[in-house]
């Protein structure tokens, strides 16, 4: 995307971008496209004489010689041109300068001096004198002029992918694959190039060549995939521009595309790039190296950001298993058009690529004489190739001796690095989190479908694998290509490109609202796709289990340990439902009773007790027994304006006015668990408006000022009472909400929380944003908690696990926050909402330092305080739902300190975005299977999470597993259905074992692996 800031100032207003949109779209390449730069105007008039020296990094040719350029600069008053002279001294000795004279005219005047490059560092006096209206006029100064560094400039010529934000997401896709129709035209088109200047071309991202493949004729698509074997093209490991949205294994899978094509065409995998964004997953280096890809290269963009260190650097950046990759963190991706004008005549962009290089190289901490850029044909994002850059290139080369330029691919340059500077570069083990992701809450209905659906399309790929394996009829089979499709959806409904360029200044446009309507698409496929997988697996599994009664239902557990949990059951019609509740439920491994209660009239909600891991337990449903009918709580009464509710774990009180909960005792611990010195109550709704709108929450430069306002009175209402739930609903109507409803649940056997807001959204179009305060107290006053949160494939501790200059006014949280103090350890889940703010609502503070000083988090969880891309407002019933537990404090190896307790609270928040699965078997069905309970894959290993399971193509199946604690794991997979199971006798009794594997995991290792002896 690109967008107005300080860094892109020279780039055109939005209403020229979209201009210069609709022309590329009807094949038109608009003149003024081609510049950054604003129309030549006059020159400002000055009010004084002023000399400017500025050395460039330029060396030219002059017969067997090599001259340098140093740029003069001067400022004449006046209001007609005159003849200066120029003179210059190389340390003490005269030397004539090429030119010698000056033609100023009023205002702003260079001069591109030629001089004999010195052979060490020496002083060089310059001086500028003319005459004008019978005054003479001198100006002098000095330099240092060092021998200039011999400069190779590698240029990354591709297109910036952004779907949606100039066109249609259809139209971009059908651009992209013309793109490289006209990428292997102009390869053939330069082969007699010097090499340096031959065509080369860098694929972005994978989506534009797997659309390649799917639409254009094989002998086009062996056309290309020539290229890239020969070295012209390069393709990027990432399938799309990515953001902290892309959940755990959404993240690892976007290298997917990448690894299938490389191996199905046969070339290697070696470089990935993403740009625009400003952050990545912290798992990606392991990610990257497990694909075979070594480099990765950025190019970020300060619009209401910053990148981290200093730009531009190269560092190896390792991820918490110790996975390293070479990473370069460029210059804006854009900065070689909108800057450097490298699109422009060479006269055009030698003088500002030469200044660059000088300041660069006096910055002193840039020790490379290698360096790169991204560009593009002209500057705009969505650009097609360029054949001209092949002709700039072979322009520049025969003029300059240095810097030398190169069209290249990605590879070229970081191999050259690696090789010449490789050992003496920084190393960077910390999260790299994304500010942009702020802007996902301005959708945050589609945004909390595309979160459920993450979690529930790997569910839902378990139990068909689990299902396809047991049917030895193959009438079920594995649903490989669906699986991708779901992942495909969800991923471009997480990638970085929300909205299209006028989506706030025009959110009735016709481009805005076709880009949304084609965006929230994805959301819907994803969650459809997971939820129809999901069913469709689940049925198949329970077809395999033999029922012995004729209503009887199987809980699955997706997640790889035992657990104990509740399960909705919808009831079917007939005579379980016609019950009305007086209804038993059995456990049929055990044949007790289980809890259960009556949700509704035709469901049930039953507490399913150790559910094996990755496996399944059988109910059976019984008419008889008294009314399960959800009564009402005998606390509070309706309308009981000072509400609570506990159970034996908690006693929970609510605040009347703002309807939060004023008081969370933990009975267990014996200690209130909310921060009273926080201003607003745990699980507050708080509306947000900000002083000077939208610009003041963008000016980084200084702290924007908001008003907060939350519900002025509440109503607590009873809500549901039984042996397996409790609840408490409370009502209000706070600003922009026309209802506001929040049910507080407790579980009479689970230690855990369930907190359900549900608001209808009034619309505006006025910024504004809606947090809900989670104010948690672990400690004593004044003690500082150990906070942790979980990220893609990794968790982090906010502002001190980051690299400097990343995002700490907020961070995306995917499954659990963490909070660990000397009295207490709190989790929290939050489902549809991964906006978080740590310690205070930091909204417009643009932080710089940070470390949390409290166990506050703020659920950012709407906001519409972007100036572009994304949506301008959002309206109508949107939910928002939160677990949370506590546990006594974690202890630190040392005995020092609090500490984190990974494992439970990994456990913790899987089992909320997991929850387990109720299907019914068919009735007297003949399944297989014929036990009550069963384990189809389990680990021995409790920092070892199964975190995926798939089949591959010939039928193996695959898990992916994850260390989660930071220590090494030795471990074991035991599959009977997967391994085998080994029968043997001994005195005269049988013995079952079922088969099993050993693994051996780093800390923090993700490994896959092929379940097969």
């Amino acid at each position: 995307m690109i967008k107005e800031n300080a860094v892109s100032s020279g780039i055109r207003t939005a209403a020229v971008r979209a201009l210069i949109a609709v022309l590329l779209a009807l094949g038109v390449w608009p003149a003024f496209a081609r510049s950054a730069e604003p129309p030549a105007q006059a020159s400002a008039a000055v009010e004084k004489p002023r000399l400017d020296i500025l050395p460039t990094a330029l060396l030219v040719r002059d017969g067997t010689t090599a001259k340098r350029i140093v740029r003069l600069s001067v400022d004449m008053p006046g209001a007609a041109p005159v003849e200066a002279a120029v003179k210059c001294w190389i340390d003490g000795q005269p030397q004539v300068p090429e030119p010698a004279g000056f033609h100023l005219v009023p205002g702003k005047n260079s001069l591109d001096l030629r001089l004999t490059e010195p052979a060490k560092p020496v002083q060089a006096r310059f001086e500028v004198s003319w005459t004008a209206a019978g005054a003479s006029v001198s100006l002098s100064g000095e330099i240092k002029l060092a021998p200039a560094r011999h400069w190779s400039v590698y240029l990354f010529h591709h297109s910036h992918t952004d779907i949606g934000y100039t066109e249609l997401q259809s139209r971009i896709a059908r651009n992209h694959v013309e793109y490289l129709d006209s990428v292997i035209k102009y390869c053939r088109e330069t082969d007699a190039y010097p090499d340096d200047a031959k065509f080369r071309w860098n694929i972005e991202v994978t989506w534009a060549l797997e659309n390649f493949i799917r639409t254009r004729p094989e002998a086009d698509v062996k056309a290309l995939m020539d290229l890239i074997k020969a070295g012209r093209v390069e393709l990027s490991a990432l399938y799309l521009q990515v953001s902290d949205c892309f959940a755990h294994e959404e993240i690892v899978r976007t290298v997917d595309a990448a690894r299938e094509i490389a191996r199905r065409y046969g070339f290697e995998l070696r470089s990935a790039m993403n740009d625009d964004v400003n952050g990545f997953a912290w798992s990606l280096p392991q990610i990257f190296r497990q694909a075979g890809v070594r480099y990765f290269a950025s190019g970020i963009n300060e619009t209401r950001s910053r990148a981290p260190l200093r730009r531009p650097n190269a560092f190896w950046w390792e991820s918490p298993d110790g996975s390293r990759i070479l990473h370069w963190n460029g210059e804006h991706y854009l900065f070689g058009n909108y800057e450097l004008l490298l699109h422009e005549s060479v006269d055009r962009s030698a003088p500002k690529v030469g200044e660059y290089l000088a300041k660069l190289e006096a910055r002193g901490d840039y020790p490379q004489d290698i360096i790169a850029f991204n560009v593009g044909a002209w500057t705009t994002d969505n650009c097609p190739p360029g054949r001209q850059l092949s002709d700039r290139v072979k322009e520049w080369n025969e003029r300059f001796i240095s810097p030398r330029l190169r069209l290249a691919t990605l590879h070229e340059f970081f191999e050259q690095m690696e090789k010449r500077y490789g050992p003496a570069l920084p190393v960077h083990k910390l999260g790299w989190p994304d500010y942009w992701t702020d802007g996902v809450a301005s959708t945050a209905f589609e945004t909390g479908l595309n979160r459920i659906a993450h979690n529930e399309i790997i569910t839902a790929e378990k139990v068909s694998a689990l299902a396809a394996k047991l049917d030895q009829a193959r009438t079920f089979v594995f649903p490989a290509a669906e699986i991708r499709a779901g992942h495909a959806s969800s991923m471009l409904y997480d990638e970085h490109t929300w909205g299209a360029w006028n989506s706030i200044d025009a959110p009735w446009s016709e481009l805005a609202r076709g880009q949304w309507a084609a965006k929230s698409s994805f959301a819907y496929d994803a969650r459809e796709t997971s939820r129809t997988l999901l069913r469709r697996g689940s049925e198949a599994l329970a077809k395999l289990i033999a029922a012995g009664g004729a209503t009887e239902f199987a809980v699955f557990n997706p997640l790889s340990w035992t657990r104990t949990d509740v399960v909705p059951v919808a009831l079917p019609a007939g005579p379980l439902r016609e019950a009305k509740g007086k209804l038993r439920v059995i456990d049929r491994r055990t044949g007790s009773e289980a809890k259960f209660q009556l949700r509704g009239d035709d469901a049930l909600l039953v507490l399913a007790k150790d559910v094996p891991a990755m496996g399944y337990a059988v109910f059976g449903v019984e008419l008889g027994g008294p009314a399960a009918v959800a009564g009402t709580a005998e606390r509070p009464a309706a309308g009981d304006r000072h509400g609570a509710i506990e159970n034996r774990f908690y006693r929970v009180t609510v605040d009347p006015k703002t309807g939060g909960i004023a008081s969370l005792f933990d009975k267990d611990l014996g200690r209130e668990l909310v921060d009273r010195t926080c201003p607003w109550p745990l699980n507050t709704y708080i509306y947000e408006q900000p002083e000077g709108g939208r610009k003041a929450v963008d000016d980084m430069t200084k702290r924007a000022v908001f008003h907060r306002s939350t519900a002025e009175t509440s109503k607590v209402e009873a809500g549901e009472s039984g042996p397996v739930v409790s609840s408490l609903v409370i009502r209000s109507t706070p600003k922009m909400c026309s209802a506001l409803e929040q049910r507080i649940v407790l579980y009479n056997d689970i230690k855990r929380i369930d907190l359900i807001n549900v608001l209808n959204k009034e619309e505006t179009f006025d910024p504004e944003a809606v947090y809900f305060a989670f104010p948690f107290a672990v400690g004593p006053g004044g003690s500082v908690p150990n906070a942790r949160f979980e990220i893609a494939g990794a968790d982090m501790a906010p502002g001190t696990e980051q690299l400097p200059g990343t995002t700490l006014d907020w961070q995306t949280a995917q499954h659990w926050v963490e909070f660990s103090g000397k009295d207490a350890r709190v989790v929290w889940s939050p489902v549809e909402a991964p906006l978080v703010q740590f310690g205070d609502i930091n909204t417009g503070k643009w932080q710089t330092k940070f470390v949390p000083a409290n166990a506050w988090v703020f659920s950012y969880a709407m906001n519409n305080y972007w100036m572009t891309n994304f949506k301008a407002s959002q309206e109508g019933l949107v939910e928002f739902r939160y677990s949370l537990t506590s546990a006594p404090p974690a202890v630190a190896a040392a005995g020092v300190g609090p500490a984190s307790d990974r494992v439970s609270s990994t456990r913790f928040g899987w089992e909320v975005h997991a929850p387990l699965v109720g299907t019914w078997l068919p009735a007297g069905n003949k399944g297989p299977v014929k036990s009550s309970a069963e384990s189809f894959l389990s680990v021995d290993r409790p920092n070892i999470i199964i975190q995926a399971l798939w089949l591959e193509e010939d039928g193996t199946p695959v898990a992916r597993l994850r260390e989660i604690a930071g220590e090494s794991a030795d471990g074991r997979l035991t599959s009977g259905l997967f391994l085998g199971i080994t029968t043997t006798l001994i005195g005269g009794h049988e013995s079952v074992e079922p088969g099993s594997i050993p693994v051996h995991l780093r800390p923090f290792e993700m490994q896959t692996v092929r379940l097969a002896r």
